[in-house]
């Protein structure tokens, strides 16, 4: 009955050893896991807006080295109302919300991206301004650098594109 014993427990302390010793390699050599992060925040001065806005933005990988990313900005405008009198204190104003949806292609394997994409203005749900994207884009694992060259074009009541203005843009932002 001794022997017996003594074989179980020995058997007991060797097993424990062991298991310290492949727990104690798998603390030493964690696995790293990476994660892709698809949600974005950011400022935008000039950009897809006349002057700044701020967005949301969504990143799909389709491959290695392309990608898709599609949200949306908001800009807030201070408005005047055309009061025909002379006395031009009475004028009133009211927010003017600009809404501008985009898409855009990014091409890069690590960091940094060439970014092409289109964005509409829009204003109380009317399309006023068409811009396109042409630009730089760096990707850090928690910031977000965007410049680029963003032409706007107009919607006149005729229909067809007209050239509005040459523009640009610089983002700073979050991704998460």
């Amino acid at each position: 009955m001794k022997k017996i014993f003594l074989f179980i427990t020995l058997l007991s302390y060797s097993t424990l050893v062991f298991t310290q010793e492949k727990d104690s390699v798998l603390i030493d050599k964690p696995i790293k896991v990476e994660t892709f992060k698809k949600n974005a925040v950011f400022l935008e001065l000039g950009g897809n807006a006349f002057l700044y806005s701020l967005n949301y933005e969504r990143l799909n990988k389709i491959s290695e080295n392309l990608k898709l990313s599609y949200g949306a900005g908001l800009e807030l405008l201070v408005g005047e109302s055309q009061d025909i009198s002379p006395n031009k204190r009475n004028r009133d104003k009211y927010p003017i919300f600009a809404v501008t949806p985009a898409v855009n292609l990014l091409f890069g394997r690590n960091k940094s991206h060439l970014e092409i994409g289109t964005s509409t203005g829009l204003l109380y749900i009317v399309p006023v301004i068409q811009t396109f994207r042409l630009g730089y884009r760096y990707q850090g694992e928690k910031v977000l650098f965007r410049i680029g060259f963003t032409p706007i074009f107009s919607f006149p009541h005729d229909g067809n594109f007209h050239f509005l203005t040459p523009w640009g843009g610089v983002s700073l932002g979050y991704r998460f």
